[in-house]
Protein backbone atom coordinates (compact mmCIF):
# COMPACT_ATOMS: atom_id res chain seq x y z
CA UNK A 1 0.00 0.00 0.00
CA UNK A 2 1.30 3.09 -1.20
CA UNK A 3 1.62 6.30 1.11
CA UNK A 4 -1.57 8.73 0.70
CA UNK A 5 -0.65 12.20 -1.20
CA UNK A 6 -1.64 13.68 2.17
CA UNK A 7 1.66 11.49 4.13
CA UNK A 8 4.14 12.57 1.48
CA UNK A 9 2.92 16.06 1.03
CA UNK A 10 1.73 17.11 3.96
CA UNK A 11 2.87 15.30 6.97
CA UNK A 12 6.48 14.07 5.83
CA UNK A 13 7.19 17.71 5.02
CA UNK A 14 6.56 18.44 8.54
CA UNK A 15 8.44 15.96 10.16
CA UNK A 16 11.15 16.76 7.84
CA UNK A 17 11.26 20.21 9.15
CA UNK A 18 11.12 19.61 12.70
CA UNK A 19 14.04 16.97 12.27
CA UNK A 20 15.88 19.79 10.17
CA UNK A 21 15.50 21.79 13.71
CA UNK A 22 16.72 19.16 15.48
CA UNK A 23 13.61 18.39 17.09
CA UNK A 24 13.41 15.07 18.26
CA UNK A 25 10.19 13.43 16.74
CA UNK A 26 9.59 9.53 18.00
CA UNK A 27 13.34 8.95 16.58
CA UNK A 28 12.89 10.24 13.15
CA UNK A 29 15.91 11.01 10.90
CA UNK A 30 16.35 11.90 6.98
CA UNK A 31 17.68 9.77 5.24
CA UNK A 32 18.98 10.71 1.96
CA UNK A 33 19.36 8.14 -0.43
CA UNK A 34 20.27 7.87 -4.30
CA UNK A 35 17.66 7.26 -6.80
CA UNK A 36 17.99 4.29 -8.46
CA UNK A 37 16.46 5.53 -11.82
CA UNK A 38 17.82 9.51 -11.88
CA UNK A 39 20.76 8.88 -10.06
CA UNK A 40 19.88 12.01 -7.62
CA UNK A 41 19.71 12.27 -4.20
CA UNK A 42 16.10 12.16 -2.77
CA UNK A 43 15.12 12.88 1.24
CA UNK A 44 12.58 10.70 3.32
CA UNK A 45 11.92 10.90 7.07
CA UNK A 46 12.51 7.43 8.30
CA UNK A 47 12.15 6.12 12.53
CA UNK A 48 15.48 4.68 13.56
CA UNK A 49 14.93 2.49 16.04
CA UNK A 50 17.46 0.94 18.45
CA UNK A 51 18.00 -2.38 19.15
CA UNK A 52 20.53 -4.46 21.03
CA UNK A 53 22.70 -1.41 19.96
CA UNK A 54 21.89 -1.87 16.28
CA UNK A 55 20.37 1.00 14.11
CA UNK A 56 17.40 -0.56 12.11
CA UNK A 57 14.69 1.14 9.46
CA UNK A 58 11.22 -0.29 8.79
CA UNK A 59 9.43 0.45 5.29
CA UNK A 60 6.08 0.63 6.44
CA UNK A 61 4.69 0.79 3.14
CA UNK A 62 6.32 -2.18 1.85
CA UNK A 63 8.37 -1.68 -1.78
CA UNK A 64 8.50 2.05 -1.55
CA UNK A 65 10.63 3.90 -3.27
CA UNK A 66 12.87 4.51 -0.31
CA UNK A 67 13.67 0.98 -0.08
CA UNK A 68 14.49 0.20 -3.36
CA UNK A 69 16.52 2.77 -4.06
CA UNK A 70 18.60 1.55 -0.81
CA UNK A 71 18.87 -2.08 -1.95
CA UNK A 72 19.80 -0.67 -5.47
CA UNK A 73 22.79 1.93 -3.46
CA UNK A 74 22.99 0.79 0.45
CA UNK A 75 25.52 4.17 0.98
CA UNK A 76 23.01 6.45 2.08
CA UNK A 77 23.03 9.55 4.87
CA UNK A 78 21.05 10.28 8.27
CA UNK A 79 20.34 13.73 8.83
CA UNK A 80 19.54 15.19 12.43
CA UNK A 81 19.78 18.77 12.25
CA UNK A 82 22.98 19.75 11.56
CA UNK A 83 24.57 16.34 12.08
CA UNK A 84 24.76 14.41 9.22
CA UNK A 85 26.21 10.54 8.85
CA UNK A 86 27.08 8.42 6.44
CA UNK A 87 25.72 4.78 6.65
CA UNK A 88 25.44 1.75 4.84
CA UNK A 89 22.25 -0.07 4.49
CA UNK A 90 22.16 -4.05 5.24
CA UNK A 91 19.45 -5.66 4.26
CA UNK A 92 17.47 -8.47 6.84
CA UNK A 93 16.54 -11.86 5.59
CA UNK A 94 13.00 -12.13 5.95
CA UNK A 95 14.01 -15.05 9.05
CA UNK A 96 15.48 -12.15 10.79
CA UNK A 97 12.75 -9.64 10.23
CA UNK A 98 10.09 -10.48 13.20
CA UNK A 99 12.09 -9.24 16.02
CA UNK A 100 12.94 -6.35 14.83
CA UNK A 101 9.02 -5.61 13.80
CA UNK A 102 8.34 -6.33 16.50
CA UNK A 103 10.34 -3.90 18.58
CA UNK A 104 9.47 -1.43 15.99
CA UNK A 105 5.77 -2.19 16.61
CA UNK A 106 5.86 -1.83 20.39
CA UNK A 107 7.38 1.70 19.98
CA UNK A 108 4.96 2.79 17.51
CA UNK A 109 2.76 5.49 18.78
CA UNK A 110 -0.10 5.64 16.18
CA UNK A 111 -2.60 2.86 15.91
CA UNK A 112 -2.09 3.07 11.88
CA UNK A 113 1.27 2.16 12.72
CA UNK A 114 1.23 -1.03 14.27
CA UNK A 115 -2.14 -1.44 12.60
CA UNK A 116 0.96 -1.15 8.76
CA UNK A 117 3.30 -3.45 10.87
CA UNK A 118 0.69 -6.31 11.89
CA UNK A 119 -0.63 -6.33 8.02
CA UNK A 120 2.82 -5.96 6.67
CA UNK A 121 4.45 -8.48 8.88
CA UNK A 122 7.87 -10.19 8.53
CA UNK A 123 7.41 -9.06 4.43
CA UNK A 124 8.16 -5.40 4.93
CA UNK A 125 11.89 -4.55 4.11
CA UNK A 126 14.04 -4.07 7.11
CA UNK A 127 17.47 -2.81 6.94
CA UNK A 128 20.41 -2.37 9.93
CA UNK A 129 22.32 1.03 9.41
CA UNK A 130 25.71 0.24 10.35
CA UNK A 131 28.27 3.29 10.60
CA UNK A 132 30.12 4.45 7.49
CA UNK A 133 29.03 4.87 3.80
CA UNK A 134 31.63 2.62 1.95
Amino acid sequence: MPASWFQRNVVNRAVRTGVLLGRDIDGVRTLEVIGRRTGRSRRTPVKVLVLDGRRYVVSLYGESDWARNLRRTPQARLFFGRREEDVTAVELPPAERPPVIAAYRSTAGRSGTRAMLDEGGAGLPVFRLEAGGD
